[in-house]
């Protein structure tokens, strides 16, 4: 594995790991988001932050199997 690899692998952990499941967890905390659609249409989303915390495992896992390749 070349340097420049690893150095992909270790900043997609540090983003996922630092900035993406805090960011989970504070959505967690919300209720829901608005979400201007189409035109004057609003949609209220519901997003559960313990989905958005699995994916979150979830890529964390992708990016070490991807160091550890």
């Amino acid at each position: 594995m070349t340097l420049a690899e690893q150095f992909i692998g270790s900043i997609l952990f540090i983003v996922i790991g630092f900035i993406l499941i805090p960011f989970a967890g504070w959505i967690a905390t919300q209720r829901w988001i608005r979400v201007v659609g189409i035109g004057s249409r609003e949609f209220t989303v519901r997003i559960t932050g313990f989905g958005l915390i699995i994916a979150g495992i979830v890529l964390l896992l992708i990016s070490l199997f991807g160091i550890v390749l």
